[in-house]
This record gives structure tokens, sequence and C-alpha cells, in this order.
């Protein structure tokens, strides 16, 4: 008599392959985030998309985001603009590979007074 055995579950992905970049291989860093939106990376600059590798986001109080688009988010609380990460008091790291299309920029915007942004990306 044989003993059917069910075969393991795959992953939508080869495992094999090794497709990430390196980490900081391109980064950003600000200490100085607050109700106006500082720039990461330029939607000019991003000509093949950016592969979003890290986000860390220490907000001290104010709520923290990091948007995208073609242009820079008018407000904190903007909806025209997608929103990548948000961060309360507690703040935020985020590791994991995100692509940005190409011609979009980054940007971090808080609240208020924001203890520090990082983010390390890849131009595609």
């Amino acid at each position: 008599m044989s003993v059917l055995t069910p075969s393991a579950p795959q992953p939508p992905f080869d495992v094999n392959v090794k497709s990430h970049v390196a980490a900081g291989s391109s980064f950003f860093s600000s200490a100085s985030v607050s109700t106006s939106a500082v720039q990461a990376v330029s939607p000019a600059s991003n000509t093949n998309g950016i592969l979003l590798v890290a986000i860390r986001i220490v907000s001290g109080g104010a709520t923290a985001m990091l948007f995208r688009g073609t242009s820079a988010p008018s407000s904190w609380n903007d909806i025209s603009k997608a929103l990548v990460a948000i961060a309360n008091s507690a703040g935020v790291v985020f590791f994991q590979d995100l692509v940005i299309p190409s011609g979009q920029g980054l940007w971090f915007i808080g609240s208020g007074a924001v203890n520090y942004c990082n983010v390390e990306y890849e131009f595609l």
C-alpha cells in the first residue's frame, strides 16, 4: 500500500534568485521634518522606478508620513497623494521591497516636528 504525501506549498517566487539590493545603496535622512514637505527623491531623478528597501520614522509625538507622487504633498493629510508609510509617536520601521513607479518622487512630512526620517532605496 502506498502512502500519498501532499506536496509542500510552493512560494510564489523563486527563493534561489538573489535579486535584492544591499541596504544602504542610496539613502535619504533628515532630522528636520515638520509641516512642510521634505523631498527625499525627486520625480525627475526617478527614470526607471525606485526599489524601497527600508523606511525608518521616529516621529516623537507628531504624525509623520512618507508620500509618493509627481509633486509634493500640500499638507500632512493631503489625500491626493499616495501614502507609503505613516508613524505616530511610537515610530515605524519598515523592511520590505516596495517599487515606486518611474516619474514619482518621495516626500516626508509631519503634523508637527518629527525627530527622524530615513529611507533606503535603489534606482532601478
